[in-house]
């Protein structure tokens, strides 16, 4: 005979004490705590908590099962009217026995699987069976693979019991189960692969909040050094300098201890509670709570692995600079923008239309579709690549030393170079539209507007698609721009919206800016817009509210873009520089 027993002593032992004891008290995720524990806790926290799920319950604790096992007398001996204490219980037969009835029991029964009564007692919400709503004598043992409604034999008869189709499409229900829980664990596994980056992330923040102590420490020598080279005269200024400093430091500091611990941390027990809180939900339950909440969990657990990743705050970190033949010391920050100056301009060799910096080089396309670099620092140009195709270039961007090329025709085609021009990959991007369009990359992702489909297609850096957001905006696309890890700017036309790539929601959409063309990102806070009459305004990244205009400073602009604190716009041969102040 099957013993499948566990020894009595060891389920009678507090969660929280690890102490035998005769009072225990089972809560609905079947975990067992003594009753005095249980009270202590609740004295002290006013919520009623497992202390190995932490899953709270609003019941007291009176009304919670006892696992006292004394009283639970032997079914075969209650037909005789003969009172024994039974001491385990049978699967197969749903009866509990004496020992003098568990010999017999298995003799006839040498397969069936039995267990101790302590085991029946702390799982018997789960192991009872369960009896038909309808039919309430008889065993629920079948489930409706398209309703997963939980069916007896005759519910069968119901010709139009499901709601999904005619007729139930009843499977044993323990075979129900068994697939359910398998798709509950590939879910649970996307959820903890999520868990797994977010874990990563956390490292990640870490090591960074390092590298700023390292870097601030050596930062405070440097000014300790050079003020030491300075007269008595001037410590005093220099205190001033050190305590700025540091504010601004500690600042920045707390802003990533902010992040890891609100963004990152939190997400992260959150994240890890719910999976447990789902996965014992699943692993206790009786098959039919499974059936019945599998939706339910299956829709839960798809949102915890839907949401994007925090970005790790790593830009505007003040820095020391030393200066001058006195060897003065100012701090550095980047500050939001406040005015916009013409710096220089550039006559080119030939018409361009399009640009794009990397590196301290723009890369320019010029009207016959070839590709030009620009050093911005000396101003030369060369020609790095005739066309790839005779069909016009409406689109540039680039990262990681790759240059993407967006060629219109039929179908539309986007090319992929290195900083030579020799030709890497390329794919069609199927637009049945002739508007005019461009492209951006956002991360690790190529966003292009689909104007025939009116979506936006968001592509691997290979070309594989990922997926279609739908944008109702017609018109031609003025401008394009990437917005922090997973966002993207599209003007057309009068507006400019901003779209979230992770999640294909449209963030907002403004129309603050009259006949806006280009648009680019000022360190992921401000988003310039350029407009027809040499406009300049800059919208909230968050809000899309404008905040500041700044009039008649930017004119003739076919593309433009941010290389560091420059704005650089080409409109033919004319390319100038704006200083970003």
């Amino acid at each position: 005979m099957a013993s499948g027993s566990i020894v009595s002593a060891e389920l009678k032992i507090c969660g929280y004490c690890f102490e035998h004891t005769v009072n225990l008290k089972s809560l609905p995720c079947t975990h067992v705590f003594c009753a005095t524990c249980l009270e202590k806790y609740l004295e002290k926290t006013k919520v009623l908590k497992c202390g190995n799920c932490r899953a709270t319950y609003d019941t007291s604790i009176s009304e919670l099962p006892s696992l006292d096992t004394a009283n639970i007398a032997c079914d075969s001996c209650t037909q005789k009217d003969i009172t024994e204490k039974s001491t385990v219980y049978c699967r197969q037969c749903s009866r509990r026995f004496c020992v003098k009835h568990q010999e017999g029991h298995g003799d006839i029964f040498p397969d069936h699987h039995v267990i101790h009564i302590d085991e029946y007692v702390r799982e018997k919400n789960r192991l009872e069976p369960r009896y038909c709503k309808t039919h309430t004598s008889v065993v629920v043992s079948l489930a409706c693979e398209m309703c997963h409604s939980v069916l007896c034999a005759q519910c069968m008869d119901d010709k139009d019991g499901c709601p999904k189709g005619s007729r139930h499409q009843a499977v044993s229900l323990t075979a129900l189960v068994k697939r359910l829980r398998v798709k509950f664990s590939e879910l649970k596994t996307e959820a903890q692969k999520k868990e797994g980056e977010l874990s990563t992330l956390l490292k990640k923040s870490h090591v960074t909040l390092a590298e700023i102590d390292k870097e601030t420490g050596e930062q405070k020598e440097l000014l300790h050094k050079t003020r030491d080279e300075q007269i008595e005269a001037i410590k005093a200024k220099y205190d001033e300098i050190e305590t700025e400093f540091m504010t601004h430091r500690q600042n920045f500091r707390q802003e990533v201890v902010d992040f890891m611990d609100e963004e990152v941390a939190k997400r992260l027990d959150s994240l890890s509670v719910e999976i447990q809180r789902l996965d014992v939900s699943v692993k206790d339950s009786h098959e039919v709570d499974v059936v019945n909440r599998f939706e339910e969990l299956e829709t839960e657990l798809k949102q915890l692995t839907l949401e994007g990743l925090p970005k790790l705050p790593t830009k505007n970190l003040p820095k020391l600079k030393v200066k001058g033949e006195y060897r003065t010391v100012e701090i550095e920050i980047n500050y939001d923008l406040s005015s916009i100056h013409f710096a220089k301009e550039v006559q080119l060799p030939t018409a361009f239309n399009r640009l794009h910096p990397m590196n301290d080089i723009a890369y320019l396309i010029s009207r016959s579709s070839d590709i030009h670099s620009l050093d911005i620092n000396n101003l030369t140009t060369k020609i790095i690549k005739k066309s790839f195709s005779a069909d016009a270039v409406n689109g540039m961007t680039g990262c990681n030393n790759e240059i993407y090329l967006l060629h219109y025709g039929n179908p539309w085609r986007i090319f992929v170079s290195d900083l030579n021009g020799k030709l890497l990959r390329q794919w069609d991007h199927h637009d049945s539209s002739k508007k005019n369009n461009l492209l951006s990359v956002v991360g690790d992702r190529i966003v292009v507007r689909n104007c025939g489909k009116r979506t936006v297609s968001v592509y691997t850096l290979l070309g594989e698609v990922i997926r279609e957001i739908p944008f109702n905006s017609d018109g031609d696309t003025k401008g394009i721009c990437p917005v922090k890890a997973d966002r993207v700017a599209i003007s057309v036309n009068s507006t400019v919206s901003l779209i979230n790539i992770s999640s294909g929601q449209v963030v907002w959409t403004s129309a603050a800016v009259k006949e806006p063309r280009s648009v680019v990102c000022y360190r992921d806070s401000r988003m310039l817009v350029l407009g027809k009459y040499g406009e300049v305004s800059e919208l909230d990244c968050n809000t899309g509210k404008c905040v500041k205009t700044h009039l008649g400073n930017v004119e003739d602009v076919d593309s433009a873009s941010i290389c560091g604190d420059k704005l650089v716009t080409v409109c033919g041969k004319s390319l100038k520089i704006y200083n970003i102040l």
